[in-house]
């Protein structure tokens, strides 16, 4: 909304708000820093609104690490998804793709979709908006549909 882009910093979220200056202009004000994102943070999607003056939520991809990072900005929450309660990689080995479903589920839900470039699937993540501290992981499938058909 203020027409340009803050930057990159690595391994650091930073989150900005518009800020009106005497003359009008809308520039960024750097209002925190979110440290410890995981190696290889890049992707970023913000979940849909709640409203008209609703907090935002955001997904972070770091694929080097395999974590998703969900971060709530009013809250200052963040929640790392990464692994099933039995230590496998629940959004695969070499996660690549990040996108998210822009209109929320009735029950006020984000869906996240993760995609795992080296085993071919997607994982869906429902994000509870509300409160993203009561995310329930998804139970792994005994095999992963591929995307390119069959099954491993």
């Amino acid at each position: 909304s203020v027409g340009v882009r803050i930057g990159e910093v690595g391994g650091v979220l930073l989150v900005a708000d518009p800020v009106d200056d005497l003359a009008g202009q809308t520039h960024p004000q750097i209002v925190k820093v979110v440290k410890h994102l995981g190696y290889g943070a890049g992707a970023l999607a913000l979940l849909p609104g709640r409203g008209p003056a609703v907090r935002d939520v955001v997904a972070v991809l770091a694929g080097d690490a395999g974590e998703l990072l969900l971060f709530d900005d009013e809250t200052n929450d963040l929640v790392f998804v990464g692994e099933d309660p039995n230590g496998h990689p629940l959004l695969g080995s070499a996660p690549t793709g990040l996108a998210v479903d822009p209109v929320p589920s009735v029950a006020g839900d984000a869906y996240v979709y993760v995609g795992s470039f080296q085993e071919n699937f997607v994982t869906r993540i429902d994000v509870p908006l509300a409160d993203i501290n009561t995310l329930t992981l998804p139970a792994p499938p005994a095999t992963f549909p591929r995307i390119a058909g069959g099954t491993p």
